[in-house]
């Protein structure tokens, strides 16, 4: 097995699994790719085999993307597959793929490297028994990844992530508003209420209005749009995502047991 990162993460989708057992028994294929990044590898094999028969292709992770390489074959068209354009959607791709686990991810800098933010969030944890923060999601959107940090510094308020933003911005708006406003924020699990306590009340109603909307269509797990009228305040790609199976694994297993 490839070298893993020694810290809990996602026990990977059953896919990566059967695409990393693939990858082994393909003739020509050398893969040192991580388990998440199998199913890219299986899909770069095909299209190369296919277009240049009897190569031998070898894949690994290099500085945070995917490298590969052939040698020999025949070449069907006049066009090598293994030229930039194969390897522009391929790392385009494998960018998007937790290297961990094959769920949706994002491109990061600080050990370069595509891996999902719950990954992320165990980062400093070796043990299997820890909890996660929060359920599988896509990538947290930068917006409101930079929202969520500014309202934990300046409230004491805990908000989902991606409600973080249109949060911030009404509580900024109440204050310059209904400066003397006693106001409660609460999560009612398809959207943000703003209650109103006492004071000065002659902006809250409408600023309550506005936070309601916003947060019924945007995704309260990853800040993206949530247009689903049956399911407001979650975009249905984080849907997908959290009605998978998932598990947390220790820092010493890698996922390729147990299917």
């Amino acid at each position: 097995m490839n070298d893993y990162p020694r810290a809990a993460r996602l026990r990977p989708l059953p896919e990566a699994v059967v695409a990393w057992m693939a990858l082994r028994g393909l003739p020509g294929v050398e893969s040192r790719l991580p388990l998440g990044w199998a199913p890219v590898g299986l899909m770069l094999a095909t299209y190369v085999m296919a277009r240049r028969p009897v190569c031998a292709l070898r894949m690994e992770r290099c500085g945070g993307t995917l490298r590969f390489n052939a040698t020999g074959g025949t070449i069907l068209d006049g066009h090598d597959p293994t030229e930039s354009p194969t390897s522009r959607w391929v790392n385009t791709t494998a960018s998007r793929t937790c290297e961990l686990c094959a769920r949706p991810a994002k491109s990061r800098h600080k050990r370069p490297g595509a891996r999902c933010d719950v990954y992320e969030s165990l980062r400093g944890s070796t043990l299997v028994s820890v909890e996660i923060a929060f359920d599988p999601r896509l990538p947290l959107i930068d917006d409101a990844a930079e929202a969520e940090t500014l309202l934990a510094y300046e409230t004491d308020l805990r908000v989902p992530a991606g409600w973080a933003r249109p949060v911030r911005d009404t509580i900024q708006n109440l204050g310059g508003a209904s400066p003397s406003a006693d106001y409660l924020i609460t999560d009612r699990e398809d959207h943000m209420a703003l209650d109103f306590i006492e004071g000065d009340d002659s902006h809250v109603p409408a600023l309550a209005v506005v936070l309601g909307a916003a947060t019924r269509h945007l995704c309260k797990h990853c800040g993206r749009s949530a247009n689903n009228e049956a399911h407001h305040g979650v975009c249905d790609g984080c849907r997908a995502v959290q009605a998978r199976h998932y598990k947390v694994l220790s820092a010493f297993e890698d996922g390729s047991d147990g299917y």
